[in-house]
Order: C-alpha cells, then structure tokens, then sequence
C-alpha cells in the first residue's frame, strides 16, 4: 500500500515536469504534499492511529515514538506534528511540544481544524506556563472565530 503511494507520487512528479504542472496535477501534488494522503490508508495513519491507542493507555513514551515514526514517513503533515506536540505536552516536555505545535500550524496552512488544534495546544502550555491572559486570548481567537 506505502509502494503503491510512492508509486503514484513519483508517476505525479514525472508528469509534472512534463506537463509543466497542469492545473490538475499541481492541485493533487499540493493535496499530498499538506495532507500526506495519497488515496487509501497511509502507514502514518496507521501509526496515528496505533499511537492514539497507546495514549488512552497512559503509555505516552511509546505513543511518541509511533509518532516520530510516522513523521518520519510524512514530515509534511501539520497533524502529525501537533499531535507529537500535544504527546509531548503530556510528559512535561513544554519547550518540545511547543516547538511540534507551531511546526504543525506552519504546515497545515490550509487546514483550519490541525492549526485551531496547534493553536489551543499552544494557549494549554502558556496556561501552564502562568501566562493565564495569553492563554485565553488564543482560545478566544480559536474557539470563538476559528483564526
């Protein structure tokens, strides 16, 4: 399934370059390139989803490492970073999370739910940090007007 989507990446390039980016072709590429989704199920969801699992189990260490596995495998996924972000947030790493939650917002650039994620998780570590104020500017923003 992961050989199938490389393949059909690479088929979008090479046509790309000849093509010189059709219009339909340059919207694809960019669907992939911020969503990581390629048709079907990818490997990083389903390290996603494996780690989520481990998360509802307390078991937070190893949830960060099916994470950072599946970064590995689609580094361009804003969600991918926010959710190390929020795994990180949840052992006490707040400089790690806060780095993850704004390299995942700088991604998701045309996914508002992944950047309202990003951002709440950032208004929780500045709430944790005592800045209480910036806190709930952030989730006015977010919650009240989505950005």
């Amino acid at each position: 399934d992961v050989k199938a989507c490389a393949r059909k990446a690479h088929a979008h390039r090479t046509r790309a370059r000849q093509r010189l980016m059709s219009g339909r072709l340059y919207r694809m590429k960019h669907q992939m390139r911020t969503t990581g989704k390629c048709g079907g199920n990818s490997a990083a969801l389903v390290l996603l989803a494996k780690s989520e699992t481990l998360r509802t189990e307390g078991k937070l260490p190893e949830a960060i490492a099916l994470v950072e596995r599946a970064i590995r495998l689609e580094p361009r996924r804003g969600d991918l970073w926010v959710q190390l972000g929020r795994l990180n947030y949840g052992v006490g790493e707040l400089p790690l999370a806060e780095q993850y939650a704004k390299r995942g917002i700088a991604l998701a650039t045309t996914e508002a739910e992944v950047r309202q994620r990003g951002w709440l998780l950032l208004a929780d570590i500045s709430e944790t940090r005592g800045d209480i104020d910036g806190a709930a500017q952030i989730r006015s923003r977010w919650l009240n007007s989505r950005g």
